[in-house]
């Protein structure tokens, strides 16, 4: 039996027990040429010579650390998009917003399943100020929506296909409640309306941006499905027999105004 798991929460709901996703092991590797000890972590960041530099190979290019003066490119992500996050809230949902720009105006982008039927939505920035939403429009046969916002700083959204086995992070409000993270993973398959990822985002991701390592938005975060089936043989020991997570690819929408 498939079952789909959309990802907004209620912010009352006592947190649980953490699960322990995502963890990368951290296997020791010869360096070469053996001038210098090396220590590679599965994540991109190589070590050398722990009181000298340290050089990150995350994402288009490296980053540089010496002394005091600490930049990683796995923190890029935040950094780009985190004037550009809101924390949304409507009745019980506690999810993610982010802002886009599109047609000559600005907006904030979610899910459609946080904000449908919900007279009142909140979306604050994280530095505290309260959106004040305009116009709701709908995405036709997606589950998006957007509200239109004053001008203000946005990202952008990347034109043509990404590719399977791009790196990507997801940006959000994970677990409800109320602070932003970030999840780190590869694209591993593409739709014409949607792409499937190996971040373990969760509850209170949706509408979470998955951006790429430019810190332009993919997809939006949407659902979860649970396709465990131990008794179909054809399943077994692949990772199709799981939770697999998607995104909403926002190229090709057709936006219509709230009814």
């Amino acid at each position: 039996m498939l079952t789909a798991l959309v990802l907004a929460v209620a912010p009352s709901v006592p947190a649980q027990q953490p699960a322990r996703m995502g963890a990368v092991p951290v296997r020791a590797k010869p360096s070469s040429p053996p001038r210098r000890p090396s220590v590679t972590a599965d994540f991109g960041a190589t070590v050398s010579n722990i009181f000298g530099s340290i050089r990150w190979e995350w994402g288009d290019g490296p980053g540089l650390f010496s002394g005091d003066a600490f930049r990683s490119k796995r923190h890029d992500a935040f950094d780009t998009a985190k004037n550009m996050l809101a924390v949304v809230v409507s009745g019980p949902n506690a999810a993610t917003g982010f802002v886009l720009h599109e047609g000559n105006r600005t907006w904030l982008y979610t899910n459609a399943h946080v904000v449908r039927d919900r007279p009142v939505v909140r979306a604050t920035m994280l530095d505290g100020t309260t959106l004040a939403l305009g116009a709701r429009e709908y995405a036709v046969g997606r589950d998006l929506a957007r509200f239109a916002i004053a001008a203000r700083p946005a990202l952008e959204l990347r034109s043509g296909l990404p590719g399977v086995g791009d790196r990507v992070t997801v940006l959000g409000n994970s677990d409800g409640r109320g602070v932003i993270t970030e999840i780190n993973g590869r694209i591993l398959g593409v739709g014409p309306s949607e792409i499937e990822v190996d971040a373990a985002f969760t509850a209170g991701n949706s509408g979470s941006p998955v951006i790429d390592t430019r810190g332009r938005v993919v997809a939006v975060a949407s659902y979860l499905r649970n396709c465990r089936n131990d008794r179909d043989w054809s399943k077994r020991n692949t990772r199709f027999n799981g939770v697999r997570r998607f995104a909403l690819r926002l190229q090709g929408v057709r936006w219509e105004p709230a009814k």
